[in-house]
């Protein structure tokens, strides 16, 4: 903690490091005092917010502090708010320290600036710190770890660009040291919702399980992070970690493991779950949306077919179907809005095709040909046929949603971001809106 009219957060002036306990059943213990920080003046005679926590009367607390202390890893982990006292810590650590273990010889640590350090002793003492070139990234953490196929990730902003912390990337690799196929984790990336100081924009500080605790019994990477600064999101990231598919997809949603192959974005108030046998989209959140992404077979020629019901669209809403390839581009679009029509764009305009009914489900097959730069849509039984609105070279994914708005090029736009004021206020955001709904009930492809 400090004192933000005296200090800066991550200058090294802070007051010391508080901990507390939580509990099996979520409660909170007592605020204490880990380490005070002596360099900037503080001790426990002048600094009487918390007790020490020596002071506690809970022993097993008192152990676990002590524990915490004595674990070299754990304690460069500390580095960025105590980094001016040279009694903690060995050479001069980089900031915000993730670490996982190759071997039993060799830890690997990784931190801000894309610094990366050896630890030969279970993270006691560490080398030097190292620009890795291959980690283009600025002063968002960088998360790595095991992952439990025995394989390794790393997670981080892959941009240089420190007010704009976007997108989440995920590397893999099979040795700890090298790692490929980069992928997004956060493709998509929520509003800003108020400005303020040092807000820089994106999904950042990620942090997973690091392997001195229990790991998540499904074996999955579990990431938190805050986008923009503002709302705490978490990803699950199945593992082993895919990047495409390559089998046809035949999901029926009465099976609950098929939700596990879906990419979902689900706010609190536009949820994505799986209710009696269908993938149900609700949204009554007025500034994002909810969706739900399956990767395909990338193919130049296909055909998808979904069974799908349409249960309500708001006026701010619509039940969105898109065919993207692996780079996002849209060739294929159509949507059901509040009017009660459906509209179809072709060639780069959008039109209405055919009215629906609320509740009623619906057969759609689509038919795609990357080469002829066209598909044919049949809306229960209504046949038309349509050109592409992008030039592509296969389908990759279907994307769903529950709003038609695109993803703001924030890298791209001279926005407040960071240096913003706390006056800037996204508005109509606090309350939420009438509901957007729909259930698909499958969805197929050949």
């Amino acid at each position: 903690m400090h004192d933000r009219n005296v200090s800066s957060p991550c200058d090294g002036w802070g007051a010391g490091r508080a901990v507390r306990r939580i509990f099996p059943d979520g409660t909170l213990g007592d605020i204490h005092f880990l380490i005070y920080n002596a360099p900037a003046g503080y001790s426990k005679e002048n600094l009487r917010i918390f007790p020490h926590y020596k002071d506690s009367a809970d022993t097993d607390f008192i152990a676990a502090c002590d524990e915490l202390l004595s674990d070299g890893a754990v304690l460069h982990q500390m580095y960025e708010e105590q980094q001016r006292d040279a009694s903690l810590f060995s050479g001069k650590p980089g900031k915000a320290l993730s670490f996982y273990t190759v071997n039993d010889h060799e830890m690997i640590g990784v931190y801000k600036h894309g610094l990366s350090a050896v630890s030969k002793d279970d993270g006691k003492t560490w080398s030097e710190t190292t620009r890795n070139p291959t980690i283009r990234t600025s002063t968002g953490k960088v998360w790595g770890q095991r992952t439990s196929d025995g394989r390794f990730a790393l997670i981080y902003n892959p941009t240089t660009d420190g007010q704009h912390r976007w997108p989440i990337a995920i590397v893999t690799g099979d040795d700890g040291h090298t790692f490929d196929r980069m992928r997004s984790v956060t493709g998509y990336m929520g509003p800003q919702r108020y400005g303020g100081i040092d807000k820089n924009l994106g999904p950042q500080y990620m942090r997973g399980i690091c392997e001195r605790n229990p790991q998540s019994p499904d074996g999955h990477i579990w990431l938190t992070y805050s986008n923009n600064k503002e709302d705490i999101w978490i990803s699950c990231i199945p593992v082993p970690v895919s990047e495409s598919e390559n089998t046809p997809v035949h999901d029926d949603f009465s099976d609950s493991k098929a939700i596990d192959l879906w990419n979902l974005y689900s706010p609190i108030w536009a949820p994505v779950r799986t209710e009696n046998g269908s993938l149900v989209l609700k949204d009554t959140e007025p500034q994002d949306r909810a969706s739900a992404e399956r990767m395909l077979i990338p193919s130049a020629q296909g055909t998808i077919a979904l069974m799908l019901e349409i249960n309500k669209v708001s006026s701010k809403g619509a039940a969105v179907i898109e065919l993207q390839d692996d780079a996002g581009r849209v060739p294929v679009l159509f949507s059901f809005r509040e009017d009660g029509r459906l509209y179809v764009r072709s060639g780069g305009r959008t039109e209405p095709l055919c009215p629906y009914e609320y509740d009623r489900k619906y057969a759609v097959k689509i038919t795609y040909d990357c080469d002829m730069n066209s598909f044919a849509l049949d809306f229960d039984g209504k046949k038309s046929r349509h050109t592409f609105s992008a030039s592509v070279r296969d389908i990759a994914r279907i994307f769903i949603a529950t709003k038609e708005m695109q993803q703001i090029p924030y890298s791209d736009i001279n926005s407040n971001g960071k240096y913003g004021k706390k006056e800037d206020v996204l508005k109509n955001s606090e309350e939420p809106i009438d509901p957007t709904v729909l259930h698909i009930h499958s969805l197929h492809s050949a």
